[in-house]
Protein backbone atom coordinates (compact mmCIF):
# COMPACT_ATOMS: atom_id res chain seq x y z
CA UNK A 1 0.00 0.00 0.00
CA UNK A 2 2.97 2.56 0.98
CA UNK A 3 3.89 2.71 -2.80
CA UNK A 4 0.25 2.73 -4.89
CA UNK A 5 -0.33 6.15 -3.08
CA UNK A 6 -3.17 8.79 -5.01
CA UNK A 7 -2.78 12.43 -5.27
CA UNK A 8 -3.72 14.67 -2.45
CA UNK A 9 -7.12 16.66 -2.37
CA UNK A 10 -4.08 19.36 -2.29
CA UNK A 11 -2.25 18.23 -5.24
CA UNK A 12 -5.32 17.83 -6.98
CA UNK A 13 -6.71 21.45 -6.50
CA UNK A 14 -2.90 22.87 -7.61
CA UNK A 15 -3.13 20.43 -10.60
CA UNK A 16 -6.61 21.90 -11.59
CA UNK A 17 -5.31 25.85 -11.14
CA UNK A 18 -2.68 25.81 -13.31
CA UNK A 19 -4.64 23.75 -15.72
CA UNK A 20 -6.78 26.17 -15.55
CA UNK A 21 -4.67 29.65 -15.74
CA UNK A 22 -3.42 27.53 -18.91
CA UNK A 23 -6.48 27.76 -20.63
CA UNK A 24 -7.32 31.02 -19.93
CA UNK A 25 -4.11 32.22 -21.00
CA UNK A 26 -4.29 30.13 -24.41
CA UNK A 27 -7.94 31.42 -25.04
CA UNK A 28 -6.38 34.76 -24.61
CA UNK A 29 -4.19 34.14 -27.04
CA UNK A 30 -6.37 32.85 -29.51
CA UNK A 31 -8.84 35.50 -29.07
CA UNK A 32 -6.04 38.36 -29.66
CA UNK A 33 -4.88 36.63 -32.82
CA UNK A 34 -8.63 36.50 -34.02
CA UNK A 35 -8.93 40.23 -33.17
CA UNK A 36 -5.68 40.95 -34.78
CA UNK A 37 -6.87 39.07 -37.62
CA UNK A 38 -10.37 40.88 -37.67
CA UNK A 39 -8.68 44.38 -37.50
CA UNK A 40 -6.17 43.46 -40.32
CA UNK A 41 -8.95 42.58 -42.17
CA UNK A 42 -11.11 45.13 -41.37
CA UNK A 43 -8.26 47.83 -42.05
CA UNK A 44 -7.53 45.98 -45.53
CA UNK A 45 -11.28 46.41 -46.57
CA UNK A 46 -11.26 50.34 -45.49
CA UNK A 47 -7.99 50.70 -47.36
CA UNK A 48 -8.59 48.96 -50.55
CA UNK A 49 -12.28 50.49 -50.61
CA UNK A 50 -11.02 53.73 -50.51
CA UNK A 51 -8.15 53.16 -52.73
CA UNK A 52 -10.61 51.28 -55.87
CA UNK A 53 -12.63 54.57 -54.94
CA UNK A 54 -10.25 56.81 -55.88
CA UNK A 55 -8.89 54.84 -58.96
CA UNK A 56 -12.04 54.35 -60.35
CA UNK A 57 -12.86 58.03 -60.08
CA UNK A 58 -9.36 59.03 -61.50
CA UNK A 59 -9.80 56.83 -64.48
CA UNK A 60 -13.45 58.32 -65.16
CA UNK A 61 -12.58 62.19 -65.16
CA UNK A 62 -9.35 61.32 -67.07
CA UNK A 63 -11.16 59.30 -70.06
CA UNK A 64 -14.52 60.38 -70.06
CA UNK A 65 -16.19 62.89 -73.15
CA UNK A 66 -18.91 64.75 -70.75
CA UNK A 67 -18.75 64.64 -67.04
CA UNK A 68 -21.80 65.84 -64.74
CA UNK A 69 -21.35 66.06 -60.72
CA UNK A 70 -24.76 64.60 -59.69
CA UNK A 71 -25.61 65.96 -55.78
CA UNK A 72 -26.49 63.79 -53.03
CA UNK A 73 -30.16 64.20 -53.30
CA UNK A 74 -30.18 63.14 -56.84
CA UNK A 75 -28.23 60.15 -57.16
CA UNK A 76 -30.27 57.24 -56.54
CA UNK A 77 -31.34 53.99 -58.98
CA UNK A 78 -34.98 55.45 -59.53
CA UNK A 79 -33.38 58.78 -61.35
CA UNK A 80 -30.73 57.47 -63.69
CA UNK A 81 -31.50 58.90 -67.20
CA UNK A 82 -30.62 57.09 -70.37
CA UNK A 83 -27.15 56.72 -72.34
CA UNK A 84 -25.38 58.23 -69.00
CA UNK A 85 -22.98 56.11 -66.74
CA UNK A 86 -22.34 56.93 -63.45
CA UNK A 87 -20.16 56.33 -60.27
CA UNK A 88 -20.79 57.22 -56.69
CA UNK A 89 -21.70 56.05 -52.98
CA UNK A 90 -25.30 55.33 -52.49
CA UNK A 91 -27.07 54.58 -48.88
CA UNK A 92 -28.23 51.00 -48.40
CA UNK A 93 -29.80 49.07 -45.13
CA UNK A 94 -28.42 45.71 -44.44
CA UNK A 95 -30.58 42.39 -44.08
CA UNK A 96 -30.03 43.47 -40.05
CA UNK A 97 -31.76 47.30 -40.36
CA UNK A 98 -28.13 48.65 -40.10
CA UNK A 99 -27.19 51.34 -42.11
CA UNK A 100 -24.44 51.57 -44.58
CA UNK A 101 -22.98 52.70 -47.56
CA UNK A 102 -21.72 51.06 -50.94
CA UNK A 103 -19.58 52.42 -53.57
CA UNK A 104 -21.61 51.66 -57.16
CA UNK A 105 -21.16 51.98 -60.71
CA UNK A 106 -24.25 52.04 -63.11
CA UNK A 107 -23.39 51.44 -66.71
CA UNK A 108 -26.18 52.05 -69.54
CA UNK A 109 -26.69 48.76 -71.00
CA UNK A 110 -27.43 49.82 -75.05
CA UNK A 111 -28.81 46.00 -75.71
CA UNK A 112 -31.70 45.76 -73.04
CA UNK A 113 -31.70 49.39 -72.46
CA UNK A 114 -31.29 49.74 -68.86
CA UNK A 115 -28.48 50.52 -66.29
CA UNK A 116 -26.25 47.44 -64.80
CA UNK A 117 -25.03 47.86 -61.66
CA UNK A 118 -22.25 46.66 -60.26
CA UNK A 119 -21.25 47.51 -56.98
CA UNK A 120 -17.53 48.12 -56.82
CA UNK A 121 -16.79 48.14 -52.86
CA UNK A 122 -19.25 46.21 -50.62
CA UNK A 123 -21.15 47.80 -48.08
CA UNK A 124 -20.67 46.70 -44.25
CA UNK A 125 -22.26 47.52 -40.92
CA UNK A 126 -19.13 48.59 -39.49
CA UNK A 127 -17.74 51.16 -42.00
CA UNK A 128 -19.14 54.05 -43.98
CA UNK A 129 -17.90 55.61 -46.96
CA UNK A 130 -18.14 59.42 -48.07
CA UNK A 131 -17.44 59.95 -51.65
CA UNK A 132 -17.53 63.50 -52.86
CA UNK A 133 -16.41 65.26 -56.41
CA UNK A 134 -16.10 69.40 -57.07
CA UNK A 135 -15.07 71.08 -60.17
CA UNK A 136 -11.59 72.94 -59.78
CA UNK A 137 -11.32 76.68 -61.06
CA UNK A 138 -8.31 78.45 -62.12
CA UNK A 139 -7.24 82.17 -62.27
CA UNK A 140 -5.24 83.01 -65.22
CA UNK A 141 -2.51 86.28 -65.03
CA UNK A 142 -4.81 88.59 -65.55
CA UNK A 143 -7.10 87.61 -62.78
CA UNK A 144 -9.93 86.22 -64.87
CA UNK A 145 -11.36 83.32 -63.98
CA UNK A 146 -10.18 80.49 -66.97
CA UNK A 147 -11.80 77.16 -68.64
CA UNK A 148 -10.61 74.55 -66.36
CA UNK A 149 -11.78 70.46 -66.54
CA UNK A 150 -9.85 69.63 -63.51
CA UNK A 151 -11.90 68.09 -60.85
CA UNK A 152 -11.02 67.38 -57.35
CA UNK A 153 -12.22 63.98 -55.73
CA UNK A 154 -11.91 62.86 -51.72
CA UNK A 155 -12.66 59.40 -50.63
CA UNK A 156 -13.28 58.86 -46.90
CA UNK A 157 -13.45 55.85 -44.89
CA UNK A 158 -15.32 55.85 -41.71
CA UNK A 159 -14.44 52.97 -39.06
CA UNK A 160 -17.90 52.39 -36.61
CA UNK A 161 -16.27 53.40 -33.00
CA UNK A 162 -16.46 51.30 -30.23
CA UNK A 163 -16.20 53.89 -27.39
CA UNK A 164 -20.11 54.32 -26.73
CA UNK A 165 -19.15 57.61 -25.42
CA UNK A 166 -17.67 58.62 -28.63
CA UNK A 167 -19.46 59.50 -32.65
CA UNK A 168 -20.71 56.41 -34.25
CA UNK A 169 -18.05 56.58 -36.44
CA UNK A 170 -14.40 58.04 -36.75
CA UNK A 171 -12.28 59.28 -39.94
CA UNK A 172 -10.29 56.33 -41.13
CA UNK A 173 -8.57 56.54 -43.56
CA UNK A 174 -8.97 59.18 -46.42
CA UNK A 175 -7.75 59.96 -50.22
CA UNK A 176 -7.49 63.49 -51.72
CA UNK A 177 -6.84 63.90 -55.29
CA UNK A 178 -7.21 66.17 -58.16
CA UNK A 179 -7.79 64.78 -61.75
CA UNK A 180 -7.68 66.64 -65.64
CA UNK A 181 -10.64 65.58 -67.85
CA UNK A 182 -8.27 65.83 -70.58
CA UNK A 183 -10.95 64.16 -73.05
CA UNK A 184 -14.29 65.86 -71.68
CA UNK A 185 -15.59 68.35 -74.18
CA UNK A 186 -17.65 69.67 -71.40
CA UNK A 187 -16.67 69.42 -67.00
CA UNK A 188 -20.29 70.60 -65.74
CA UNK A 189 -20.77 71.22 -62.28
CA UNK A 190 -24.45 71.78 -60.64
CA UNK A 191 -23.98 71.57 -57.01
CA UNK A 192 -24.02 73.78 -54.07
CA UNK A 193 -22.33 73.71 -50.70
CA UNK A 194 -25.12 72.17 -49.40
CA UNK A 195 -26.13 69.70 -51.20
CA UNK A 196 -22.79 68.30 -52.57
CA UNK A 197 -21.64 66.44 -55.31
CA UNK A 198 -21.34 62.07 -54.49
CA UNK A 199 -21.42 60.70 -57.69
CA UNK A 200 -20.58 61.79 -61.34
CA UNK A 201 -22.35 60.84 -64.68
CA UNK A 202 -20.20 60.61 -67.53
CA UNK A 203 -20.36 59.36 -71.23
CA UNK A 204 -18.04 58.13 -73.51
CA UNK A 205 -18.76 58.88 -76.56
CA UNK A 206 -19.28 62.66 -78.12
CA UNK A 207 -22.71 64.19 -78.08
CA UNK A 208 -24.65 64.33 -80.90
CA UNK A 209 -26.31 67.23 -79.60
CA UNK A 210 -25.65 69.43 -77.11
CA UNK A 211 -27.94 72.26 -75.36
CA UNK A 212 -26.26 75.64 -74.78
CA UNK A 213 -28.35 77.80 -72.84
CA UNK A 214 -28.46 82.39 -73.56
CA UNK A 215 -30.07 84.78 -71.29
CA UNK A 216 -30.68 87.77 -72.76
CA UNK A 217 -30.69 90.06 -69.74
CA UNK A 218 -32.50 93.18 -69.92
CA UNK A 219 -32.28 95.87 -67.15
CA UNK A 220 -34.34 99.52 -66.81
CA UNK A 221 -32.05 102.21 -67.75
CA UNK A 222 -34.53 105.10 -67.12
CA UNK A 223 -34.23 107.99 -64.85
CA UNK A 224 -36.58 106.62 -62.22
CA UNK A 225 -34.06 103.90 -61.36
CA UNK A 226 -32.55 106.84 -59.35
CA UNK A 227 -35.41 106.80 -57.15
CA UNK A 228 -35.20 105.36 -53.15
CA UNK A 229 -36.13 101.44 -52.75
CA UNK A 230 -36.03 101.18 -48.57
CA UNK A 231 -32.16 101.88 -47.75
CA UNK A 232 -30.98 101.81 -50.67
CA UNK A 233 -31.97 103.27 -54.98
CA UNK A 234 -33.42 100.49 -57.12
CA UNK A 235 -30.37 101.32 -59.52
CA UNK A 236 -27.98 100.03 -56.91
CA UNK A 237 -30.40 97.25 -55.86
CA UNK A 238 -30.38 96.04 -59.52
CA UNK A 239 -27.14 96.39 -60.42
CA UNK A 240 -26.05 93.96 -57.14
CA UNK A 241 -28.61 91.42 -57.93
CA UNK A 242 -27.56 91.11 -61.43
CA UNK A 243 -23.91 91.01 -60.55
CA UNK A 244 -24.59 88.35 -58.41
CA UNK A 245 -26.73 86.58 -60.76
CA UNK A 246 -23.28 86.72 -62.34
CA UNK A 247 -20.98 85.01 -59.96
CA UNK A 248 -23.67 82.33 -59.28
CA UNK A 249 -23.74 81.47 -63.06
CA UNK A 250 -19.72 81.42 -63.51
CA UNK A 251 -20.10 77.78 -62.50
CA UNK A 252 -21.35 76.37 -66.11
CA UNK A 253 -19.64 76.80 -69.08
CA UNK A 254 -22.32 76.27 -72.06
CA UNK A 255 -24.26 79.42 -70.35
CA UNK A 256 -23.92 83.08 -72.12
CA UNK A 257 -25.28 86.60 -70.97
CA UNK A 258 -26.37 89.38 -73.22
CA UNK A 259 -27.20 92.30 -71.51
CA UNK A 260 -30.01 94.61 -73.02
CA UNK A 261 -30.36 98.21 -70.72
CA UNK A 262 -33.29 100.29 -71.80
CA UNK A 263 -34.94 103.72 -71.09
CA UNK A 264 -35.96 105.60 -74.88
CA UNK A 265 -34.64 102.64 -76.73
CA UNK A 266 -32.26 99.54 -76.28
CA UNK A 267 -29.73 100.77 -78.59
CA UNK A 268 -26.25 99.20 -78.42
CA UNK A 269 -27.05 95.42 -76.53
CA UNK A 270 -24.04 94.02 -75.25
CA UNK A 271 -22.38 90.96 -76.74
CA UNK A 272 -23.09 87.54 -75.55
CA UNK A 273 -20.53 86.54 -72.97
CA UNK A 274 -20.05 83.58 -70.67
CA UNK A 275 -19.73 84.06 -66.86
CA UNK A 276 -17.36 81.29 -66.57
CA UNK A 277 -14.83 83.12 -68.41
CA UNK A 278 -15.92 86.51 -69.53
CA UNK A 279 -17.90 87.48 -66.01
CA UNK A 280 -15.85 90.58 -65.28
CA UNK A 281 -16.33 92.68 -68.67
CA UNK A 282 -20.41 91.36 -67.97
CA UNK A 283 -20.03 93.17 -64.29
CA UNK A 284 -18.15 96.11 -66.07
CA UNK A 285 -21.40 96.46 -68.40
CA UNK A 286 -23.59 96.64 -65.11
CA UNK A 287 -21.46 98.84 -63.22
CA UNK A 288 -21.12 101.62 -65.91
CA UNK A 289 -25.27 101.65 -66.29
CA UNK A 290 -26.29 105.30 -66.08
CA UNK A 291 -29.84 106.36 -65.64
CA UNK A 292 -32.20 108.13 -68.16
CA UNK A 293 -35.01 108.72 -69.88
CA UNK A 294 -38.13 107.28 -70.58
CA UNK A 295 -39.28 103.36 -70.07
CA UNK A 296 -39.42 101.69 -73.88
CA UNK A 297 -40.08 97.88 -72.81
CA UNK A 298 -40.81 96.77 -76.38
CA UNK A 299 -37.77 97.98 -77.47
CA UNK A 300 -35.93 96.19 -75.00
CA UNK A 301 -38.01 93.00 -75.80
CA UNK A 302 -37.30 93.35 -79.73
CA UNK A 303 -33.64 93.81 -79.51
CA UNK A 304 -33.35 90.69 -76.89
CA UNK A 305 -35.54 88.61 -79.80
CA UNK A 306 -32.66 89.28 -82.83
CA UNK A 307 -29.89 88.77 -80.05
CA UNK A 308 -30.95 85.45 -79.46
CA UNK A 309 -31.69 84.58 -82.89
CA UNK A 310 -28.65 86.22 -84.08
CA UNK A 311 -26.34 84.23 -81.24
CA UNK A 312 -28.96 80.41 -81.79
CA UNK A 313 -26.85 80.70 -85.11
CA UNK A 314 -23.38 80.80 -84.19
CA UNK A 315 -23.59 78.09 -81.73
CA UNK A 316 -25.13 75.18 -84.49
CA UNK A 317 -24.97 72.44 -84.36
CA UNK A 318 -25.45 73.26 -80.74
CA UNK A 319 -29.12 73.80 -79.39
CA UNK A 320 -29.83 76.98 -77.47
CA UNK A 321 -32.26 77.52 -75.03
CA UNK A 322 -33.54 81.08 -74.89
CA UNK A 323 -34.17 82.57 -71.41
CA UNK A 324 -35.31 86.56 -71.12
CA UNK A 325 -34.75 88.02 -67.30
CA UNK A 326 -37.42 91.13 -67.67
CA UNK A 327 -36.25 93.99 -64.97
CA UNK A 328 -38.53 97.16 -65.03
CA UNK A 329 -39.63 99.66 -62.33
CA UNK A 330 -42.32 101.25 -64.12
CA UNK A 331 -45.17 101.18 -66.90
CA UNK A 332 -43.99 101.32 -70.86
CA UNK A 333 -44.17 105.46 -71.85
CA UNK A 334 -42.48 105.40 -74.66
CA UNK A 335 -42.49 102.72 -78.23
CA UNK A 336 -40.40 102.88 -81.27
CA UNK A 337 -41.80 103.84 -84.63
CA UNK A 338 -41.29 103.77 -88.33
CA UNK A 339 -40.46 105.93 -90.44
CA UNK A 340 -39.61 108.77 -87.87
CA UNK A 341 -42.54 110.18 -86.65
CA UNK A 342 -42.22 114.30 -87.07
CA UNK A 343 -43.82 117.46 -85.31
CA UNK A 344 -45.93 118.22 -88.23
CA UNK A 345 -46.83 114.20 -88.63
CA UNK A 346 -47.64 114.69 -84.87
CA UNK A 347 -49.57 117.78 -85.56
CA UNK A 348 -52.01 116.31 -88.85
CA UNK A 349 -52.05 112.89 -87.71
CA UNK A 350 -52.13 112.30 -83.84
CA UNK A 351 -50.27 109.67 -82.32
CA UNK A 352 -48.44 106.35 -83.44
CA UNK A 353 -50.91 103.79 -84.34
CA UNK A 354 -49.88 99.70 -84.48
CA UNK A 355 -49.14 100.15 -88.55
CA UNK A 356 -46.14 102.34 -87.30
CA UNK A 357 -44.73 99.54 -84.73
CA UNK A 358 -41.25 98.86 -85.53
CA UNK A 359 -40.53 95.55 -85.13
CA UNK A 360 -37.38 94.67 -86.88
CA UNK A 361 -33.54 94.48 -85.82
CA UNK A 362 -30.54 96.72 -85.20
CA UNK A 363 -30.31 100.66 -83.65
CA UNK A 364 -32.75 103.80 -84.34
CA UNK A 365 -32.22 106.59 -85.27
CA UNK A 366 -30.85 109.68 -82.83
CA UNK A 367 -32.45 107.52 -79.78
CA UNK A 368 -32.85 110.49 -77.29
CA UNK A 369 -35.01 112.54 -80.04
CA UNK A 370 -37.99 111.95 -77.97
CA UNK A 371 -41.37 112.96 -79.47
CA UNK A 372 -43.59 113.30 -76.70
CA UNK A 373 -47.36 113.15 -76.77
CA UNK A 374 -50.08 113.99 -74.31
CA UNK A 375 -53.56 113.24 -73.52
CA UNK A 376 -55.35 115.58 -71.18
CA UNK A 377 -57.53 113.84 -68.64
CA UNK A 378 -60.55 116.09 -69.87
CA UNK A 379 -60.05 115.46 -73.26
CA UNK A 380 -60.16 118.65 -74.28
CA UNK A 381 -56.97 118.97 -76.23
CA UNK A 382 -56.36 115.32 -77.40
CA UNK A 383 -53.35 115.36 -78.83
CA UNK A 384 -49.94 118.36 -78.91
CA UNK A 385 -46.27 117.90 -79.52
CA UNK A 386 -43.36 118.89 -77.26
CA UNK A 387 -40.06 117.94 -78.99
CA UNK A 388 -37.52 116.66 -76.09
CA UNK A 389 -34.66 118.66 -77.02
CA UNK A 390 -36.72 121.98 -77.66
CA UNK A 391 -34.68 124.76 -80.09
CA UNK A 392 -36.70 127.55 -81.82
CA UNK A 393 -36.79 127.07 -85.21
CA UNK A 394 -35.97 123.35 -85.44
CA UNK A 395 -37.91 120.66 -86.74
CA UNK A 396 -37.94 117.11 -84.87
CA UNK A 397 -38.23 113.58 -85.91
CA UNK A 398 -37.47 110.77 -83.91
CA UNK A 399 -38.34 107.20 -83.81
CA UNK A 400 -39.83 107.14 -80.15
CA UNK A 401 -42.92 108.56 -79.14
CA UNK A 402 -44.92 108.19 -76.05
CA UNK A 403 -45.59 110.57 -73.48
CA UNK A 404 -42.77 109.73 -70.92
CA UNK A 405 -44.81 109.29 -67.98
CA UNK A 406 -48.09 107.03 -68.79
CA UNK A 407 -48.73 104.18 -70.41
CA UNK A 408 -50.62 105.02 -73.48
CA UNK A 409 -52.59 102.21 -76.17
CA UNK A 410 -49.96 102.51 -78.30
CA UNK A 411 -47.27 101.87 -76.17
CA UNK A 412 -49.07 99.02 -74.72
CA UNK A 413 -49.92 97.45 -78.37
CA UNK A 414 -45.86 97.45 -78.42
CA UNK A 415 -45.37 95.46 -75.94
CA UNK A 416 -47.77 93.32 -77.02
CA UNK A 417 -46.25 92.90 -80.57
CA UNK A 418 -42.80 92.53 -79.46
CA UNK A 419 -43.64 90.38 -76.70
CA UNK A 420 -46.09 88.00 -79.32
CA UNK A 421 -42.32 87.59 -80.95
CA UNK A 422 -40.43 85.84 -77.46
CA UNK A 423 -43.92 83.25 -77.57
CA UNK A 424 -42.55 79.91 -77.55
CA UNK A 425 -39.00 80.94 -78.54
CA UNK A 426 -37.51 82.15 -75.31
CA UNK A 427 -38.73 81.58 -71.51
CA UNK A 428 -39.57 84.64 -69.76
CA UNK A 429 -38.97 85.85 -66.29
CA UNK A 430 -40.58 89.18 -65.32
CA UNK A 431 -39.37 91.56 -62.45
CA UNK A 432 -41.01 94.42 -61.37
CA UNK A 433 -38.74 96.55 -59.77
CA UNK A 434 -41.06 99.01 -57.49
CA UNK A 435 -45.31 99.87 -57.38
CA UNK A 436 -44.72 102.22 -60.02
CA UNK A 437 -45.44 99.31 -62.35
CA UNK A 438 -48.91 99.25 -62.09
CA UNK A 439 -50.81 95.97 -62.45
CA UNK A 440 -52.23 96.37 -65.75
CA UNK A 441 -49.01 97.24 -66.87
CA UNK A 442 -47.06 94.00 -65.57
CA UNK A 443 -50.28 92.13 -67.15
CA UNK A 444 -49.21 93.28 -70.37
CA UNK A 445 -45.89 92.37 -70.57
CA UNK A 446 -47.16 89.20 -68.85
CA UNK A 447 -49.70 88.40 -71.31
CA UNK A 448 -47.66 89.47 -74.20
CA UNK A 449 -45.06 86.86 -73.12
CA UNK A 450 -47.12 83.78 -71.88
CA UNK A 451 -45.25 84.36 -68.79
CA UNK A 452 -46.64 81.39 -66.15
CA UNK A 453 -47.43 82.79 -62.71
CA UNK A 454 -43.80 81.40 -61.21
CA UNK A 455 -41.90 83.64 -63.51
CA UNK A 456 -43.29 86.71 -62.27
CA UNK A 457 -42.00 88.79 -59.05
CA UNK A 458 -42.59 91.74 -57.72
CA UNK A 459 -40.09 93.19 -56.00
CA UNK A 460 -40.60 96.16 -53.54
CA UNK A 461 -37.09 95.56 -51.81
CA UNK A 462 -33.12 94.93 -52.25
CA UNK A 463 -33.82 91.80 -50.42
CA UNK A 464 -37.41 90.86 -52.44
CA UNK A 465 -34.85 91.73 -55.09
CA UNK A 466 -32.07 89.18 -54.61
CA UNK A 467 -34.97 86.77 -53.89
CA UNK A 468 -35.82 86.88 -57.06
CA UNK A 469 -32.93 86.58 -58.83
CA UNK A 470 -32.02 83.56 -56.94
CA UNK A 471 -35.00 82.08 -57.96
CA UNK A 472 -35.03 83.05 -61.36
CA UNK A 473 -31.19 81.01 -61.21
CA UNK A 474 -32.49 78.19 -59.87
CA UNK A 475 -35.43 77.74 -62.62
CA UNK A 476 -33.14 78.00 -65.53
CA UNK A 477 -30.51 75.84 -64.13
CA UNK A 478 -32.94 73.18 -63.55
CA UNK A 479 -34.04 73.38 -67.03
CA UNK A 480 -30.26 73.76 -68.29
CA UNK A 481 -29.47 70.54 -66.50
CA UNK A 482 -32.33 68.94 -67.83
CA UNK A 483 -31.85 69.77 -71.37
CA UNK A 484 -27.99 69.51 -71.81
CA UNK A 485 -27.58 66.39 -69.17
CA UNK A 486 -28.89 63.68 -67.02
CA UNK A 487 -31.63 63.80 -65.05
CA UNK A 488 -30.99 65.80 -61.51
Amino acid sequence: MRFKRAFTLVEMIISVSLLGLVFIFATNLLDLGARAIGTSSKEYDVQSGARLAASTAINKIRYSKTIFTIPKSSFRPDNLSVNWDYFGVEDVVLEDGSPASQIVQYTWNTTNKVHDKTVLVQPRSDIQYDLSFKKEFSIDAEGKLSESKLMSYNVVSHVKSADQSAPDYKGYVEIHGEAVANNALQVIEGTTDVDVATAIAYRNEDKPLSFVAHIAMILDNSGSMTDRMGSTTREAAMKYAAEEMINKIAAYDNIAISLIPFSYSANNPGSFFRPSLEGANLKNQIRNLTMDGPTNTGDAIRRAYYQLLEQGKRVAPAIPANYVILVVDGDTTACTVSPAWTEDKLRTEGPPTEANHYLGDGDIKDPKNFIMTYIYADGSAPWFYIPYYSVPGVKYESQIAGDGVYQLSFTDTYVTKTGNMMRGFAKPYIVALSENVSTHGLNTIVDAMDAPPESVFRADDAEALENAFEEIRDLILQDFWFLNGPQI
